[in-house]
């Protein structure tokens, strides 16, 4: 079954993106062809964005990468990258300028908080360019060498579901929100909150539809 949930989690929602998979094809298949494949047209689709964009594409690459990787707070990507801070702090400017990576802050941040670079989380705001990142970019010798089924196997399968979840999450729309308030619905089953909305349609009289969040403890995978 091709699984366009799992999907959108790699490409997005860009329509040329999308027209590179067939539906035909097993998604084990169509990451390998169109996207891990040396000279296929997703291969490189990141790497030409970014020098068509940025200057110093190297140091935008291995900043992106820490973020990707999971280092979402300054001092974690300046951990991993060894960047001076303040430049660092311009190149993420610079990214989120280009909606390339968010800067996200608690509700309660006040004015102090939210003008401090150094507070707030980072996080890749485009599916494809988190995946290639996350997969490509950091096996790319082994894909430069023609290895796309051993990089998918050992890199991507393990982690796929992982990987997808919080896709899944950003789906969530604000009217499932007001819907769960007003229904005062309890999303705790079998004693695991992991159950996510993935679409409410409003108003109460339409139907609901519900979406199973991936969580190693539960064992529970995306419908």
């Amino acid at each position: 079954m091709f699984r366009w949930g799992v999907v959108y989690s790699i490409l997005g929602g860009i329509p040329h993106y999308l027209r590179q998979f067939d539906p035909a094809l097993p998604l084990r298949e169509n990451i390998i062809r169109n996207v891990l494949a040396k000279g296929c047209v997703l291969y490189s689709e990141v790497e030409f964005l970014i020098r068509q964009e940025l200057r110093k594409p190297s140091l935008y690459n291995t900043i992106i990468e820490a973020v990707a990787l999971g280092n979402t707070q300054l001092n974690d990507i300046y951990t991993k990258t060894q960047f001076d801070k303040s430049k660092i702090s311009v190149y993420l400017k610079n990214l989120i300028d280009l909606q390339i990576i968010a800067r996200e802050l608690s509700v309660l941040s006040g004015v102090r908080e939210q003008a401090a670079s150094s507070r707030g989380l980072y996080r890749i705001t485009d599916n494809f360019f988190r995946f290639w990142f996350s997969f490509v970019f950091t096996n790319l010798s082994d894909l430069e060498s023609g290895d796309a089924e051993g990089v998918y196997q050992y890199a991507i399968e393990p982690q796929m579901n992982d990987f997808a979840s919080p896709a899944f999450e950003a789906v969530k729309e604000p009217p499932c929100y007001r819907l769960v308030r007003l229904a005062d619905l309890s999303l705790i089953i079998a004693g695991c909150p992991s159950l996510s909305i993935a679409k409410a349609f409003y108003p109460l009289a339409e139907p609901v539809v519900f979406c199973e969040k991936y969580n190693r403890r539960c064992g529970y995978e995306f419908l």
